[in-house]
């Protein structure tokens, strides 16, 4: 005898309706006219369910599965608003889950980078100039017609260094160490602006500007230079075969140490022949404005050289137009002490300003002006 099983067929449908989930809706984000086609992802949908963005019905709402539908979003003000679906007293929501955006009628403007800054903390340190390891701040003035500065994107990016810190306002530390300096370093900065256009069937397409804007930082050693400047000044000056114009080549034209000290070395040029000679190691030190010991002069930086000059009158140095004595033809002189040599930072550059020479013998000596 058959017996007939009272269990439901695999093939049947269960009769107990799945509950409604809403998981996803993309897009997440729509026009407050309304006409947004989105896709609502979950589970437990059937046929004949209705859907609200916001409170607001949607439209054209077309079920493609259980876990799948598509529907049209209403018009709303601005702001973000729940999705629920709804089907025979089953319903699903997801809180918050649509942004409703007033579109523009402008085109969007991109954003404007008005300045970018890169300066140290030492008092009086020109801009756009670092030495090795200092770290510097560095900020950009950003403006945007359509978004907050707060909510751009700003990246940052150096060929040689580090930064720290995000937004518009960061610090860049230099290299601690290059091959050799000076080195112009490039520091860029690019704003990014996202935003969302519209297209003909209102659905928003996300946009982007992109703004970068770039400026040098010279990096410096600034003691080994000055200090390298200055050896190579007197080094050259030691040799009575080195014309003048050579011995001032890191001079600046703007000093007026420059000319007292063009002067001194065509008047030593003219009156004696240098033998022998020492010339040693610098002492640097840089202050920006700042006043160096000898004669108190202005100057960027200052470097102290021991140095030692053994020299022989010329027989023609009583003809030489620049000396206001007479001297003894084949005399020798020795000049020893310290020469004080000056220097400023113009142009990214250190350029030397002039030079003083302090004798440590008993007697004044007329071998450099004192």
């Amino acid at each position: 005898m058959t017996v007939a099983s009272c269990s439901r067929s695999p093939t049947q449908p269960d009769p107990t309706p799945q509950p409604i989930q809403v998981t996803g809706i993309s897009p997440a984000v729509g026009s407050t006219q309304g006409g947004t086609p989105v896709t609502i992802t979950g589970s437990g949908f059937a046929a004949g369910a209705s859907v609200t963005i916001g409170g607001v019905a949607a439209t054209s709402v077309a079920v493609s599965s259980a876990t799948t539908l598509t529907a049209v979003a209403g018009p709303h003000s601005a702001g973000t608003g729940d999705v629920l679906v709804s089907h025979q007293g089953r319903q699903g929501t997801l809180a918050n889950a649509f942004t409703y955006v007033v579109p523009s009628a402008a085109p969007n403007a991109p954003p404007a980078i008005d300045d970018l800054l890169v300066q140290g903390g030492r008092p009086d340190q020109p801009a756009f100039m670092a030495d090795l390891g200092e770290t510097l701040a560095v900020n950009g003035t950003v403006t945007d017609a359509e978004t907050a500065v707060d909510a751009l994107t700003y990246e940052w990016t150096a060929t040689a260094g580090s930064f720290t810190g995000t937004g518009a306002a960061v610090t860049w530390r230099a290299p601690e160490t290059l091959p050799s300096t000076p080195v112009t370093v490039s520091l860029t900065l690019t704003v990014v602006e996202r935003y969302l256009e519209f297209d003909d069937r209102n659905v928003p397409v996300p946009r982007e500007h992109r703004l970068a804007v770039s400026r040098d930082v010279r990096v410096h050693n600034s003691i080994e230079e000055v200090a390298t400047k200055a050896r190579n000044f007197l080094l050259a000056f030691s040799d009575s075969s080195v014309p003048t114009s050579q011995v001032m080549r890191d001079f600046s034209p703007n000093c007026s140490g420059t000319a007292d000290e063009t002067f001194d070395v065509d008047r030593n040029r003219c009156t004696f022949i240098i033998n022998d000679f020492f010339v040693g190691d610098a002492t640097t030190t840089v202050a920006f404005g700042g006043t160096c010991p000898f004669r108190n002069r202005r100057a960027d930086a200052c470097a102290v050289v021991p140095v030692r000059w053994e020299s022989t009158v010329r027989d023609e140095a009583n003809s030489c137009p620049l000396n206001e004595v007479t001297l003894t033809p084949g005399a020798r002189e020795t000049a020893e002490g310290l020469d004080q040599v000056t220097a400023v930072y113009e142009a990214g550059e250190w350029r030397l300003c002039g030079s003083d020479f302090l004798p440590s013998n008993a007697h004044p000596t007329r071998f450099k002006r004192e």
